[in-house]
């Protein structure tokens, strides 16, 4: 039994006006919905975005069909429970597609949860399938305006930087606003996929990860005025990640509290449009030390005159080396002489904030 299908997705796709100066139509209905008994050998389970904590709402796994491919994108389980059943046919909601390329069926495996027809996943795990998502349109060749309800005929939703139109896409297609989408790159931004796991796998709270985005984004830019890797950044932000949740389990009363708010409820710029949203005035504190936005919360530890000195001869070469390379173009030595002056900056902040606390404990000078 076959009927035309509705969109998983709402019918009230806006962009908010501090994101762009468009908005998006009505989602179109280039698919069909039906409920089938399949061949359980003919179905692939679909990992390009990991399975969800939580099991699946439905009574049937749900299915994506394209006339190449048959993938499961939720309830997997009850694929292979019937497995064990000996079974070899299993009822199935099935989504009849278009297209059968891995990213169109990454996006339907992360929007299934996101109206609840399936149930609801957890806040990191859509941090963690945004960014996965972010990642493979920026690596794709094809235009990401084809991935948007619609296709490429939606054009003119869209702007000139790549970035921006992979962003309208996912909140399109996740029906979140670009404000939202933005918020979970933010959070996701250079954690590797393990430190995301692990945070799925104890459920982090919306709230600690707001709480710390402020210390963490100074804490990459640090890392980055020092021209570290990419490699080394994921490793040295992942692990201090990691180190700020395992603050939060800790009962230090010298600790900040931070008000936790409802993990879906959007974002402060969202709040006068979702008034449903408003937190619970039973959620439980979360807390954490460097939610101040101390400006020396990357630099922690004291550093000895020697250390200091070595710091600024650092940052004094790399500035005469940017001076000297006539052959980087212009815009590339402006970013490197504004990160290396940033850093000098953070530097003096620190130095400033150690003077500050040797005169409050002077027996630390000893």
């Amino acid at each position: 039994m076959r009927e035309k299908g509705v969109s998983l997705l709402s019918d009230e796709n806006q962009v908010s006006s501090g994101d762009s100066n468009s908005s998006f139509s009505p989602p179109d209905s280039t698919f069909e919905k039906s409920f089938e008994s399949l061949e359980i050998e003919n179905i692939e389970h679909f990992s390009g975005i990991p399975d969800f904590i939580k099991p699946t709402y439905s009574q049937y796994p749900i299915i994506v069909k394209s006339p190449s491919s048959i993938h499961c994108i939720d309830g997997w389980e009850r694929i292979e429970q019937a497995k064990e059943r000996n079974e070899t046919e299993i009822s199935c909601e099935i989504f009849h597609i278009l297209s059968g390329s891995e990213i169109e069926i990454a996006i339907w495996k992360a929007s299934v949860r996101t109206k609840s027809l399936a149930g609801r996943c957890i806040y990191a795990e859509e941090v963690r399938n945004t960014c996965r998502l972010f990642t493979m349109l920026s690596e794709s060749v094809e235009n990401p305006m084809i991935f948007s309800h619609g296709g490429a005929r939606r054009g003119d939703g869209y702007i000139d930087r790549p970035e921006n139109n992979i962003r309208l896409v996912l909140a399109d297609r996740l029906d979140k606003s670009p404000n939202t989408i933005s918020k979970y790159l933010q959070h996701g931004d250079y954690l590797s996929d393990e430190t995301l796991q692990t945070l799925i796998d104890v459920n982090v709270k919306k709230g600690l990860l707001e709480a710390i985005q402020k210390d963490k984004q100074g804490l990459i830019d640090e890392l980055k005025a020092e021209q570290k890797s990419p490699d080394e950044i994921v490793k040295a932000v992942s692990d201090r990640v990691i180190s700020w949740f395992e603050e939060t389990q800790t009962s230090d009363p010298a600790e900040i509290i931070i008000p936790q708010t409802d993990e879906h409820a959007p974002p402060a710029t969202e709040i006068q449009s979702q008034q449903n949203d408003v937190p619970s005035p039973s959620a439980k504190p979360i807390k954490h030390k460097h939610w101040s936005g101390n400006p020396s919360a990357a630099l922690e530890k004291q550093l000895t005159e020697d250390e200091i000195s070595q710091k600024f001869i650092e940052i004094g070469k790399l500035l005469i080396e940017i001076a000297e390379n006539k052959e980087m173009p212009i815009q590339k030595r402006f970013q490197k002489f504004s990160d290396q002056i940033f850093r000098q900056f953070r530097l003096i902040q620190h130095l400033k904030h150690q003077v500050e606390q040797q005169s409050i404990n002077p027996e630390e000078q000893r």
